[in-house]
C-alpha cells in the first residue's frame, strides 16, 4: 500500500513537472510568434516610411522644384547607403523627354546653347550635373544675389552687350548692387555672364512639369521603391 503511495506521488510529480515544461514550451513558443509578429509588424512600418519618401514623388503634374527636391533626396540616399549598408540596391531614376523645344525654352540665348540642362535623358548616374552647379553658384553668390541676377538677366545682358569700356560696364553693374561685392571680386564679366546662364536654366527647369511613366519598381524581397521613371511633359508660366 505504502509502495502504491509512493509510486502515485511520484507520478503526480512527473505529471506536474510534464506541465510546468509544457506551460514554459507553450509560453516561450508565444512570446517567438509575439516577437516574430511585432517584428514583421516594424518592418513592415519601416517599408512604408521607406517607400513614402519616394512614392509622394511618383504622379503626374510634377513641377521641377519637386524632381529637384528627389533628385537630391535620391543622391544623398545612393551617396550615404552605399558607404553604410552591404549590399544595398542604389535607388535609380530616369528622366526622359527633354527634347530640342524644351531645352531652347531653358536657355536665355536662344541662339547660344544650354550650358546646365544639355540632355535628352538623365538617370541616377548624372543627376548631379543638374544640382552641384546651382548649389555652387548660391554659395559664390549668395542665393539671394543669384536669384537677383537672373531676375534682371535682360538688364545684365543690355549692359554686357552696350558699347560701353569694360570699366563702365563694370562701374553701372556695381550701381546696380545686383552683387554683395564689387564685380571684380567674382572674376570677369564674361564669367559673371556665364554663371547667370547657368543659373537661368537652373530657374526655367523649376517651371519644367514631369509625369511619371507608371514603371515604378520594387525590391521583390523587401518590398521597397528600387526604381522610379519619369516624363518631361513642358515648361509652365
Amino acid at each position: 500500500m505504502e509502495n502504491a503511495s509512493k509510486a502515485l506521488i511520484i507520478a503526480g510529480s512527473v505529471l506536474l513537472a510534464l506541465i510546468v515544461i509544457g506551460a514554459f514550451i507553450l509560453m516561450f513558443s508565444n512570446l517567438n510568434d509575439y516577437q516574430e509578429k511585432n517584428d514583421t509588424a516594424i518592418e513592415q512600418k519601416q517599408i512604408v516610411e521607406f517607400n513614402n519618401q519616394f512614392s509622394t514623388y511618383d504622379r503626374n503634374g510634377l513641377r521641377g522644384t519637386d524632381m529637384l527636391s528627389l533628385m537630391n533626396r535620391i543622391i544623398d540616399y545612393n551617396s550615404r547607403k552605399t558607404t553604410e549598408d552591404i549590399g544595398f540596391q542604389k535607388m535609380k531614376i530616369t528622366i526622359k523627354g527633354i527634347d530640342k523645344n524644351i531645352l531652347q525654352a531653358l536657355r536665355y540665348e536662344t541662339s547660344g546653347s544650354n550650358l546646365l540642362i544639355k540632355k535628352n535623358t538623365y538617370t541616377q548616374d548624372d543627376l548631379s550635373e543638374i544640382v552641384a552647379k546651382p548649389q555652387e553658384l548660391e554659395r559664390k553668390y549668395q542665393k539671394k544675389y543669384i536669384t537677383q541676377l537672373v531676375s534682371n538677366i535682360s538688364n545684365f545682358m543690355d549692359i554686357y552687350n552696350s558699347s560701353l569700356s569694360i570699366n563702365q560696364k563694370i562701374q553701372e553693374i556695381n550701381e546696380k548692387k545686383w552683387l554683395p561685392k564689387s564685380v571684380t571680386t567674382y572674376g570677369n564679366l564674361d564669367s559673371i555672364k556665364n554663371d547667370i546662364l547657368i543659373y537661368y536654366e537652373y530657374s526655367q527647369f523649376k517651371r519644367t512639369y514631369f509625369d511619371s511613366t507608371g514603371e515604378t519598381k520594387y525590391d521583390k524581397n523587401t518590398g521597397r521603391i528600387t526604381e522610379l521613371n519619369f516624363k518631361c511633359v513642358g515648361i509652365g508660366e
